[in-house]
């Protein structure tokens, strides 16, 4: 007999896993405050507790029955400690034989799963501890002796983890109600900031320790379920029913217990700590002992135990993206193994379950919801998948083929059947030959591959909504499973998985094997939708299987379809398809001398040009960022497929687009890196190519983004520009290159790299800096002078013999003492290991380092810290490759000191390199106490020897630059000096010329000149009036005129005039008389 309630025809009316059961009924209608049961409590417990009255069981019976009918429409929340008290005192009387008391511990228990009557607002919320008690109370009552009070206790719970006791009343104005109006379902407010009933009372619940109260019952009632599996387990019950009344008597508690126990279980999963709460408790490993015994697909327990186990998995998972950090190894562990679900359910038993009822409802599930339930288990099996260690158990239990089988079964092929056979029968058919399944035989097909399908066509391999989510689930499941899995995909070799994919890909699936029903049945939105979820997986699934896809002749397939796509481009986004098509192209064309060949020779060079070269728009940056990657592949180190780039004029269109601005990290999806790539795959090596880019400013459109780009892309721009450098007619171009930015007007190329170079120096000296607390990059692409003469000169600064080996030194030790202690050290130290100093380096950096609240802006500061102080990316190696190659052009003279100063630095970069890997073989050999021979100490202390000489010679030829420009600095400000006294000399003789030659006309006797002509003139012309004018004069008195002298400068002549002004006017009387 199965643990299940019954078959389709028993199940109980009502019942739906839905979000209808968070609903209030509402029946709860009070029209008055209720009266306060309190002193029916305190009768009650008074007469029990009382000696006389201990005996009166009658008595008790009725004050129980009075206790009742005054809390008729629900228990009150302030009386609920006393209600706790009154489930264990009638749970004592049935334990003590009064079995009278058993139909009222039944009504109790029922009402416990009404509303409770709130006398306040928020008053469950302001004191929770109301309710502490009566819950564990309801989690013993699971394992009543009554099964009514079971089935009722299980069923109180249900409704208090949905949040139905705990429903806030809301009126229709929308203000709350007091405990005396009616009750309305619950309506959740935008501004509610309250925990929702629902969550409120879960986390009472496994606070209370429900959760372990649940497991407890799961125990009871499957005893043995450890040793036994599946039908084995199914018979031993069977076994124990004939024995007598005890077995039946379990057997009806296994039926009536099972599906509410189930449901309420159901209930709780959607709740993080109580997810978290079945898993420690082991209640998991119920709920797949029960789905192992499901043996009808219409079984109202299967869809409860696929959703807890989803809802189970899927919080787990949540949990664990959100954990940052561990502070212990235990704690490590009880997150990792003791509370995650992917762990607990990574075992054979489970992945047999699951694969069970995978086929069990492919083979009987036919309605709408059997599919939907279908589709469930590949999403569990989804989320098993994500754990590497569980792919072992994939492979090992069949299911890996059992997958592939269903997934190839309506494209492929399948031999010996016709539509009729797999297409068009009804469920249920009979058959003369096939797989008895215990209910009716279902036609049996075997495919092209051997594999045998049991389940009918119409379940699976429909145009449906379910079926075509069931197809892309498969797909996406198939290829989590069989990347980085040697079983799984020589199975997915094996089962021809990449033919059919391919078939959806590049849309043949209408031309290939037209006899299928499953080839002409999706309409055209459903393989748009299919091509893309097929292009998808071929992108994850083919790396791993890259012989097999060439094996099928999948490149020319692809290259086929491009060549019709690109011309018809009928899709309804031929956008994404032709991006993801170029992308396979891209995993597919690795730089293997045998793939080169193959895609060349059809074309796919030329192809990918054609692609690049579409105008930019931001439909086409994805497809031409992949055609020009997928091009560099084909290109690499081959030498017929760069001269198929250039006949295909792919170097003017590289050319074209080599530019670099900030907005196109965000517009252009970083197309700039396929660019470059395509630089040094595609161009250099080739000499009519290299010509080519050089003649088309090339070196100089390098140079221009290697100004102004991020260290990402610098690293490339200088591996292109060290390459191409190598060719003599490159060095014209690189020394006329001159900036553009305003900040550094004319700056050459040297400028800009010896910039960079000192970026470098000072970003290694901050990262090896004791106090260092994190390096900040600079946002201007020049640092500033003030700081490059410290990070020239510190690398070669301390000068002394590399032979002598120091131990740690305090950063506050004077120089005189540091070098007294080197000195007596020197001999008789012993460094420590190398090991142990990196461990004390990581614990001191773990100490002070600290991950953001917010983990997406953690990732991306970790990833840029990375780039930046990552060794693979110190742009001084590659800075020397291209200053060697050009031999150091360019005028040095008129590099600035700074710049001629790292110059010298940067000439003896491999010799400082050699030099100190010698040096750390060296520290090494001494820190392990190795001696080794003569020879080869001899040979190190060569190489090192010359590494410091090379580094004496540097600091003093930087000596010599900084006297040479000290002595310019003083030359030229002392021909400042005397210019500025021999242009004070000149303009004081000129001032001495001036005056002596310069006469100056004076304005009063231009006037007077002019005053005495106008006379004459009126003297000749009207004599009449002359002699009017001289008469006038005779009787007028008239100042007498100022006394000029040309001599006088013009301050003096006005205070002359104004003296002889003041000297015409008379005082009064008065003052003369005093």
């Amino acid at each position: 007999m199965s643990v299940s309630s019954g078959t389709s025809g028993e199940k109980r009316p009502g019942r739906r896993i839905s979000e209808q059961r968070l609903s209030i009924d509402g029946s709860v209608m009070l029209e008055e405050p209720p009266q306060s049961s309190l002193e029916a409590f305190t009768k009650l417990f008074k007469a029990v507790s009382d000696p006389q009255t201990i005996e009166l069981h009658q008595r008790h019976l009725a004050l129980v029955k009075n206790v009742l009918y005054q809390n008729e429409h629900g228990w009150r929340l302030t009386e609920l400690p006393m209600v706790n008290d009154f489930l264990v005192l009638l749970r004592a009387k049935i334990r003590a034989g009064h079995v009278q008391f058993g139909e009222y511990l039944l009504a109790a228990v029922n009402l416990c799963a009404q509303p409770f009557v709130r006398l306040k607002t928020n008053e469950d919320i302001a004191n929770p501890e109301l309710l502490r008690g009566l819950i564990p109370t309801l989690g013993e009552l699971l394992s009543c002796e009554r099964l009514d009070v079971q089935v009722a206790a299980t069923e109180a719970l249900r409704h208090f983890a949905m949040g139905t006791c705990l429903a806030r009343a809301v009126s229709s104005t929308g203000k709350p109600r007091n405990s005396a109006s009616n009750y309305h379902p619950v309506v959740d407010t935008a501004d509610d900031l309250r925990l929702p009933p629902r969550v409120f009372s879960q986390n009472m619940m496994e606070e209370s320790g429900v959760v372990e109260a649940i497991a407890n019952v799961f125990h009871e009632l499957f005893p043995d379920e450890s040793g036994f599996d599946g039908d084995e387990q199914l018979q031993s019950q069977q076994t124990q029913t004939s024995e007598g009344s005890t077995s039946c008597s379990s057997e009806e508690r296994l039926t009536a217990m099972v599906f509410p126990l189930v449901d309420l279980v159901y209930e709780i999963s959607g709740h993080q700590r109580c997810a978290e709460a079945l898993v420690v408790s082991g209640t998991l490993h119920n709920i797949v002992f029960i789905l192992a015994n499901v043996v009808n697909a219409q079984d109202e327990l299967l869809p409860l135990c696929l959703l807890i186990l989803w809802n189970v998995l899927e919080l787990c998972e949540e949990k664990m993206k959100s954990l940052l950090r561990c502070s212990s190894r235990r704690e490590l562990l009880v997150h990792f193994r003791l509370r995650n679900a992917t762990f607990f359910l990574g075992n054979e038993y489970a992945i047999r379950t699951l694969m069970r009822t995978l086929e069990l409802l492919l083979v009987h599930g036919y309605r709408k919801q059997d599919r939907e339930m279908r589709n469930e288990v590949i999403m569990i099996l989804l989320l098993l998948a994500k754990r590497r260690r569980s792919l072992d158990l994939f492979y090992s239990t069949g299911l890996t083929a059992c997958l592939l089988t269903y997934a190839t079964a309506a494209e492929l092929p399948r031999a010996g059947a016709s539509p009729a056979d797999h297409g068009h029968a009804k469920p249920g058919t009979p058959a003369t030959s096939g797989v008895d399944t215990g209910r009716h035989t279902i036609p049996s097909v075997v495919t092209s591959t051997g594999a045998n399908i049991t389940a009918n066509f119409q379940h699976f391999a429909t145009n449906c909504d379910e079926d075509l989510e069931f197809k892309q689930l498969l797909w996406y499941l198939i290829s989590t499973i069989c990347v980085d899995h040697h079983g799984n995909t020589s199975e997915l070799m094996q089962f021809r998985f990449l033919d059919a994919l391919l078939d959806y890909a590049t849309g043949c699936s209408n031309r290939r094997n037209n006899n299928q029903p499953a080839s002409t049945m999706y309409s055209p939105p459903q393989l748009a939708v299919l091509q893309i979820a097929a292009l998808s997986v071929l992108n994850n699934v083919t790396p791993n299987v890259l012989e097999h896809f060439y094996e099928i002749n999948g490149h020319t397939t692809l290259l086929t379809f491009l060549e019709s796509f690109t011309s018809s481009a009928t899709a309804a986004n031929p956008d994404d398809v032709l991006a993801a098509t170029w992308l396979l192209i891209l995993q597919v064309t690795q730089p293997v001398a045998l793939y080169q060949d193959e895609m060349g020779a059809f074309g796919s060079v030329e192809a990918a040009i054609a692609n690049f070269a579409l105008p930019p728009s931001r439909h086409t940056f994805a497809t031409r960022r992949n055609a020009i990657l997928a091009c560099t592949n084909m290109c690499r180190l081959h030498e017929a497929n760069k001269k198929r780039f250039f006949r295909a004029k792919g170097v003017q269109h590289v050319v074209r687009h080599l530019d670099y601005d900030l907005s196109h990290a965000v517009l252009e999806d970083n197309i700039i890196i396929g660019t470059l790539e395509a630089v040094r795959s595609c161009i250099i090596g080739h000499a009519p190519s290299e010509l080519a880019f050089i003649h088309a400013d090339g070196v100089q459109k390098l140079l221009d983004i290697l100004e102004k780009c991020p260290k990402l892309l610098q690293n490339q721009v200088l591996s292109a520009l060290a390459e191409i450098c190598v060719n003599p007619a490159a060095i014209p171009s690189y020394a006329a290159w001159r900036s553009d930015r305003h900040s550094v007007s004319k700056a050459t190329a040297n400028h800009v790299l010896l910039r960079i170079y000192a970026d470098e120096e000072a970003r290694d000296i901050g990262a090896s800096s004791p106090d260092n607390k994190g390096f900040e990059r600079h946002e201007e692409p020049l640092v500033a002078a003030s700081n490059m003469r410290n990070s020239a000169f510190r690398s070669i600064s301390d000068c002394r013999s590399p032979f002598i080996v120091f131990n740690n030194e305090p950063t506050n030790t004077p120089v005189g003492a540091l070098e007294d202690a080197r000195q007596s050290d020197a001999t008789t130290a012993r460094p420590s290991s190398p090991a142990f100093a990196r461990l004390k380096e990581a614990l001191k950096a773990g100490q002070g380092f600290s991950f953001s609240s917010n983990p997406a802006t953690s990732a991306r500061t970790r990833s840029l810290m990375d780039v930046e102080t990552h060794p693979l990316m110190n742009l001084k190696a590659k800075i020397h490759a291209v200053l060697a190659n050009v031999s150091f052009a360019g005028d040095i003279d008129k590099l600035s000191p700074q710049d001629q100063l790292m110059l010298e630095i940067a000439k003896e970069y491999p010799t400082f390199q050699v030099g100190e890997m010698w040096q750390n073989v060296h520290v090494a050999l001494h820190a392990e106490g190795v001696r080794p021979i003569y020879p080869d100490a001899l040979y190190v202390r060569r190489h090192i020897e010359h590494a410091y000489n090379m580094s004496v010679c540097t600091k003093f030829a930087q000596k010599e630059i900084l006297l040479r420009n000290e002595t310019t600095l003083s030359d030229q400000e002392a021909a400042l000096y005397h210019g500025i006294m021999r242009q004070n000399a000149q303009e004081e003789q000129a001032e001495a010329f001036h005056r002596a030659n310069f006469c100056q006309n004076s304005t009063m006797k231009l006037h007077l000149d002019a005053k005495r002509t106008r006379l004459e003139f009126m003297k000749r012309q009207d004599p009449t009036a002359y002699a009017l004018y001289e008469a006038e004069k005779r009787n007028r008195i008239d100042d007498p005129p100022p006394d000029y002298d040309e001599e006088l400068c013009p301050i003096e002549q006005k205070e002359h005039e104004l003296r002889g002004r003041l000297s015409t006017i008379s005082l009064p009387r008065e003052s003369m008389n005093k």
